[in-house]
């Protein structure tokens, strides 16, 4: 075999051998060599093993004088013992085991059992630990599952939670942990559950707890021995819940509806302190039985649908909600139509209705299928139509007529409650009476909007309501309804007017002929006043403020200015001074500032016409300057035909300094300088022809303020 071929056939050969030992971890585990009684046949040694299951052919066990036992025709799955064994010494014995390929797996160390009784030497723990002389465990581990904290949550229980229990169990095969819970003095099994690492846990029903008790529980461990272990008993308390009564324990209406105040009591034999809430009101602190005195709303009073919050201070309890439906009201029945002892003109059908008013906005609402209405004493089959979510209105449409003369209306009104009341009421009929015709919209006034609703009523139903408007380009009659009593009433109506006078006339004509004509003047001023510019804009003021703006009716022009340090003032123009230039109106005043001077203002102008419509510029930020500058200093120079003027000026807002030479053929106003130098100077160098010279020098800061210098004269030569 070539040299390279046997070190692969060797590395291949020792790779299986490790891999074959590292699959398999069998120790020698315990040993008996002094039994109770005869020692010869009754010796033993019991092998472990933590890895897979081991076929044993051909390993064998050696005591100190060299005598093999062999264990081949065995396989170990975790623990297997070598029994009646013979030749084991008392004393300075030392136990090897050695595998299939003679290799030594395992030794104890050196030990002596002279005693004659049940003990034996132990690995503690099994496989890896140290040899501990103790009682012997032949056929099971040598040292029991480990069973540790146990523990039981939440910390604090109450009635119908669910609790968890947990427990930490360590060992050699543990086959099944069994929580057991004395229930009432019956103990009640459970499996754990396997959650990780050593953990266990299991949930208790919160059903089987009883209350106010404290619940005992202990954890049972079984291994793959069928041997039980049992830890301590530990408890919980399971704290009672907050319980409500009701007195009547029954609503006593109808629909779970309480139709009489309820009586509420509250009980915790744990608690120290009992509280409840109606809805998000105040809390209270429970002390006896109580009704509805603190509910929201006179609640006490109205009824209605209440939310009653109850807790406890056990365990941090939650909110119990629980809704209690009162009503103490019948339904109010209202608004009837005909109107009560009125009289109906000129119409034999007339709408037969009334409103079914709950009152209160948490009653139980109106009953739809048990509320009934007789004409004349004979029942009818009306129309009820919810009007909001509990309130209804019912009403009837006449199919034949009614005779003149007087007539009875009952309406029994009954809501979900049980509750009804009744209302009897009379009208009557007179037929070929001149009809009662009212316009309550429009009416004479200043409109903001062209869409002007009207209102109109009749005592009667009429063919047609029309109006008519004279100052359209082409007035005619314009109809509004036809074979109506009411227009603008059951249902918004409006209707588009001009810009300006409207001069309007409406008529009702009945079946029966007569007519009733209404005469109504009105305007109509529809647009924003429009604001083209004002000033000052920005920067600085000296008070001077103008504004120009389009509106045909203009009513107030105010001009809010002021700060928080001086406070705010409102200046309201004289419109009749403004000036009004190609449809544009202007106004103009100087505002007395000097309380501002040198603090910063906010200011708006704000324009409302005759409708009320207004308009506003937007807020601007000033700095109120109302001192011209002042010149400290002023002297010129001429240099031929050159003029040096130094002018020193006192003045923060510095904008400019100009001149007019009124001796020029055309005067006007010419720069001198628009900055100071840094010794606040104005100076400058200017040529001059030949002559006179007259100049008014002008100093001008940035809110408009100026000091003049008049007749500065020279000569040029």
């Amino acid at each position: 075999m070539r040299k390279g071929s046997l070190l692969l056939f060797l590395s291949v050969f020792l790779i299986a051998i490790v891999m074959k030992l590292a699959s398999s971890a069998v120790y020698i585990n315990e040993i008996e060599l002094n039994p109770d009684g005869t020692d010869s046949g009754m010796e033993w040694i019991e092998l472990y093993n933590d890895g897979p299951s081991q076929n044993l052919n051909d390993w064998y066990l050696q005591n100190k004088d060299g005598q093999n036992y062999s264990l081949s025709g065995n396989t170990i799955n975790i623990i297997f013992f070598l029994d009646f064994l013979s030749n084991l010494d008392n004393v300075n014995q030392e136990i090897k085991l050695f595998d299939n390929n003679g290799i030594l797996r395992d030794s104890s160390t050196t030990i002596d059992d002279e005693e004659n009784d049940f003990r034996s030497w132990s690995r503690m723990p099994d496989g890896t630990g140290s040899f501990v002389f103790q009682d012997s465990t032949k056929g099971i581990p040598n040292e029991p599952p480990h069973i540790s904290n146990k523990d039981s949550s939440p910390s604090c229980i109450t009635s119908g939670a669910n609790v968890s229990l947990s427990v930490e169990v360590s060992g050699i095969c543990v086959e099944d942990v069994i929580f057991s819970v004395n229930i009432n003095g019956n103990w009640l099994n459970y499996s754990g559950i396997f959650v990780s690492g050593n953990e266990y846990r299991v949930a208790i029903p919160s059903n089987i707890l009883p209350n106010s008790q404290n619940i005992f529980w202990t954890v049972f461990v079984k291994d793959c021995f069928d041997s039980t272990f049992q830890d301590g008993t530990e408890s919980f308390y399971v704290n009672s819940k907050t319980i409500l009564s009701i007195s009547p324990s029954n609503p006593d209406g109808l629909n779970s509806w309480y139709i009489s105040k309820p009586f509420f009591t509250l009980t915790n034999d744990d608690a120290a302190n009992i509280y409840y809430q109606w809805d998000s009101d105040d809390i209270f602190t429970y002390s006896g039985a109580f009704s509805l005195e603190d509910t929201p709303n006179n609640g006490n009073v109205t009824g209605g649908i209440l939310e009653l919050n109850y807790w406890s201070d056990v365990c941090s309890e939650v909110h119990i909600r629980k809704i209690i439906k009162t009503d103490f009201s019948a339904p109010s029945i209202k608004d009837p139509e005909p109107a009560e002892n009125s009289l109906v003109v000129n119409n034999p059908r007339p709408l037969i209705s009334a409103f079914l008013d709950e009152l209160y906005q948490s009653n139980s609402g109106i009953d739809k299928h048990d509320t009934t209405m007789f004409i004349d004493g004979i029942e009818v089959n009306p129309k009820i139509e919810d009007v909001g979510s509990i309130d209804a209105e019912i009403s009837y449409i006449l199919n034949s007529d009614l005779s003149p003369g007087q007539h009875e209306i009952r309406v029994d009104a009954y809501d979900q409650a049980g509750r009804n009341s009744v209302k009897i009421w009379y009208f009557d009929i007179s037929l070929n009476e001149s009809i009662d015709f009212n316009v309550f919209y429009p009416i004479n006034k200043i409109y903001n909007t062209k869409k002007i609703p009207f209102n109109i009523t009749s005592s009667e139903v009429l063919s047609s309501i029309e109006y008519y408007n004279f100052n359209e380009k082409s007035p005619k009659w314009r109809s509004l309804c036809k074979n109506c009593e009411e227009f603008g009433f059951s249902k918004k109506k409006e209707k588009n007017l001009l810009e300006g006078e409207n001069n309007i006339t409406i008529k009702g004509i009945s079946k029966y002929g007569q007519n009733s004509e209404k005469n109504i003047l009105l305007f109509i001023e529809s647009k924003q006043p429009k604001i083209i510019k004002f000033f000052p804009n920005k920067g600085f003021t000296n008070g001077n403020f103008w504004i120009e703006f389009f509106e045909d009716n203009p009513e107030l022009l105010t001009l809010s200015y002021g700060n928080a340090q001086t406070g705010n003032r409102i200046k309201t123009f004289n419109l009749t001074d403004c000036i009004v230039d190609d449809d544009n109106t202007i106004c103009e005043d100087l505002i007395e500032l000097e309380d501002y001077h040198q603090q910063e203002i906010e200011y708006y102008f704000t324009i409302r016409d005759i409708a009320n419509n207004t308009a506003s510029t937007k807020t601007k930020f000033l700095l109120v300057d109302t001192v011209p500058p002042l010149v400290n200093e002023f002297e010129f120079t001429t240099d031929g035909s050159r003029v040096l003027f130094n002018i020193l000026v006192e003045e923060n807002n510095f904008k400019k300094a100009s001149y007019i030479d009124h001796n020029e053929n055309t005067p006007r106003a010419r720069t001198l300088c628009t900055k100071l130098n840094e010794d606040s100077f104005c100076t400058k160098k200017i040529s001059f022809p030949i002559g006179h010279h007259n100049l008014t020098i002008s100093l001008e800061d940035k809110a408009g303020n100026k000091e003049i210098l008049s007749d500065v004269n020279f000569d040029i030569v």
